[in-house]
């Protein structure tokens, strides 16, 4: 259920890279052996970059074409360039020569169409268009093959400046160009999209990639790994030495309740206009604690909440907690089956919601409580005491599964005190 962030604007970073000469003339040998192109040889390692990344097997990178493929164009004066969006579908099983062999024959495919306008393809296809992205791909690959043009004037000495517009038109461009016995490379990037320390993170993996293939064109796709020794043994050791003490006998509704007692006059909640102190959120979700608790709700029992971002959504996963059981987010964006299985999938008989929301809850023995009535929070504001162990359940929440039915991950309630001192951690020590 990953959805993609939109971009908000067409501001762009690069950073500048090169291919070392050993490993550029093992490419050469790659697409010499194989009968292809430097640049279906990129291409190749790109889609497999884009693929471990993604986790997709269908992959879409689009590439200029400069679209003279006639003699009597190649004199003429003006604009002949056109887009190819170059498909291909990735196999682990197949070994990376086996793979580059799809690769020039999608490419082959591709020129042998160049003409064939990129907007009719578009026009055509009739997706689904977000001004926020481009169609059909996020990725633009260039290899210029151009040659550099070398003034000389006496006394004078001439330099290529890279002219940086700051502009990004796709979420990443890549650029290749062949130098002597190099490869010069630049990475362009949409800086809505992504942070200058993922980017070069991006190329280090790429480079990997390349390096692997350039030793050894029979590897696995699936057997090409991104990371290095030194990275691996960061991911693996460094960032797992993560060993603290944290209170594995206490709920979160516990460490929730001595927070209200240090600070009850402190602010817990904002949401736009409205805000909430720590005693005032205690004191609602008390009252609506009582109220589901009056249903019999037990320890481990599955509460559900639909609301949309609200100070409600907080108020009522505290009484879902507090009451004993454990809450099951909802979206209400949610498909009405994707919410009926989910419901049914959980055994959950009760659901907090408000408004129109209500409608998308179908059964008959389900009870729904609607937020916005006040009879909810007329019952007592005093804490209910001790209703759950650390070793109950929290909460529950659903992710898409490898069958196409969303599985349900469950959450202990030491396990969320455990997350939650992580993040206090976390922002003590963005604060130094």
């Amino acid at each position: 259920d990953y959805k993609r962030p939109k971009v908000k604007d067409f501001k762009g970073r690069s950073i500048n890279f090169v291919l070392d000469k050993e490993t550029t003339e093992k490419l050469r040998k790659i697409a010499k052996e194989t009968g292809s192109t430097m640049y279906m040889v990129l291409l190749a390692n790109i889609n497999i970059l884009l693929s471990k990344y993604s986790g997709q097997e269908d992959i879409v990178v689009g590439s200029p074409i400069a679209g003279r493929n006639h003699a009597d164009l190649e004199n003429l004066i003006g604009m002949f360039v056109n887009t190819l969006a170059i498909r291909s579908t990735l196999n682990d099983e197949l070994s990376f020569r086996d793979y580059l062999k799809t690769v020039r024959n999608k490419a082959i495919k591709a020129y042998e169409n160049q003409d064939y306008q990129f907007e009719e393809i578009v026009d055509k296809i009739d997706i689904d268009r977000d001004l926020g992205r481009n169609p059909l791909f996020d990725v633009m690959f260039v290899l210029q093959n151009m040659e550099e043009a070398k003034v000389e004037i006496n006394d004078l000495i001439f330099r290529t400046y890279n002219t940086n517009d700051n502009v990004e038109k796709f979420d990443i461009t890549i650029t290749a160009e062949e130098r002597e016995e190099e490869i010069y490379f630049n990475l362009s990037y949409a800086t809505s999209l992504y942070k200058h320390e993922t980017i070069e993170r991006m190329k280090k993996h790429l480079l990997n990639i390349i390096e692997e293939i350039g030793q050894n064109a029979e590897t696995k796709i699936k057997d090409i790994e991104l990371i290095d020794e030194e990275e691996k043994h960061k991911l693996l050791i460094e960032f797992n030495d993560t060993k603290v003490a944290y209170p594995r006998d206490k709920t979160i509704t516990e460490l929730f309740e001595e927070q209200v007692e240090r600070t009850p006059k402190n602010t817990a909640v904002v949401f736009k206009d409205e805000k909430l102190t720590y005693k005032e959120l205690n004191e609602k979700a008390n009252s609506l604690a009582r109220v589901i608790a009056q249903k019999g709700i037990c320890q481990d029992d599955i509460v559900g909440i639909m609301l949309e971002n609200s100070i409600d959504l907080i108020v009522g996963i505290m009484a879902i907690l507090k009451a004993g059981g454990a809450y099951l987010p909802i979206d209400p964006e949610y498909p009405g089956d994707r919410i009926e299985y989910m419901l049914e999938n959980s055994k959950t008989n009760i659901v907090l919601t408000k408004g129109k929301l209500k409608e998308k809850i179908t059964g008959d023995k389900r009870e729904i409580y609607d937020l916005d009535n006040e009879e909810l929070y007329k019952e007592s504001k005093s804490n209910l005491g001790k209703t759950s162990k650390a070793n109950n359940l929290a909460y529950v929440i659903y992710t898409s599964g490898t069958t196409g039915k969303p599985k349900g991950v469950m959450m202990e309630h030491k396990g969320l005190v455990n997350l939650s001192l992580w993040h206090n951690r976390r922002s003590e020590e963005r604060r130094v």
